[in-house]
């Protein structure tokens, strides 16, 4: 809010409405105000030719707001209508994002290999993407590859902690020995009072481990009530 005050009032003195703008655009992404993403956006293309960063916030925003198809047809156009800058990085992010929602897994894996090229390896944008492809894998019954994925994130240190349960789960299952410094589950892993697919989505993979297998059918069935692809979890369900 500071910041969205200073930069108001270095617009009244001077500031460039273009400048003014794109950084409305930083400046509601850091919120999460995706509406006022667009809103932004809509004023600058009422001023400016498009450009690859409008065009990319533009498209995130819509993506983050459920409008997929919109959001498909915005980051196609931004992909392939700038020369390769660092806005990129983020369209295929997101474009990626959408294909993993429609179940289009190798689109996404190949926007994913084009992300990543624009990181260093090991970084924390290179690992952010080799979780979500760990998370894709494990959805697609893949579990060796998953935990592959799953063991480089934790070696780098940056295994999504919510997925840590997942990575738990795919030791068990695949009988490998955990990575060193991943430990057994046990029922302190649980989540108290489960709200979200993530939530019951864990403890169902939990309670597998830790041999209730009625508790883990149970929470398997709740992750599929709230989960994006009901299949998976439903069948981890019926096997538990």
């Amino acid at each position: 809010q500071e910041a969205a005050k200073a930069f108001h009032a270095a617009f009244n003195n001077g500031l460039s409405a273009t400048d003014y703008l794109q950084t409305l655009m930083d400046l509601n992404d850091r919120v999460r105000n995706n509406e006022g993403i667009l809103q932004v956006v809509n004023q600058f293309h009422l001023r400016h030719w498009p450009n690859a960063k409008s065009t990319c916030f533009k498209g995130f925003a819509l993506a983050k707001l459920g409008h997929d198809a919109q959001a498909l047809a915005v980051l196609n156009e931004g992909i392939e209508g700038y020369n390769q800058n660092s806005f990129h990085a983020w369209m295929y992010y997101w474009r990626a994002i959408l294909h993993k929602r429609n179940k289009n897994y190798d689109l996404f894996f190949q926007d994913i290999e084009r992300e990543v090229q624009f990181y260093k390896e090991g970084s924390s944008d290179y690992c952010n993407s080799m979780n979500l492809s760990m998370e894709v894998l494990f959805e697609m019954a893949d579990y060796e590859k998953s935990y592959n994925y799953a063991s480089y994130c934790h070696e780098q240190g940056k295994l999504d902690p919510e997925l840590y349960p997942v990575l738990q789960w795919l030791c068990f299952y695949n009988f490998k020995e955990n990575p060193e410094g991943v430990r057994a589950a046990s029922e302190g892993d649980l989540v108290p009072n489960p709200q979200t697919f993530i939530d019951y989505r864990n403890n169902g993979l939990v309670y597998w481990i830790i041999g209730n297998e009625t508790a883990a059918a149970e929470s398997l069935v709740l992750a599929a009530q709230n989960a994006s692809d009901a299949g998976v979890y439903y069948k981890l369900a019926f096997i538990a």
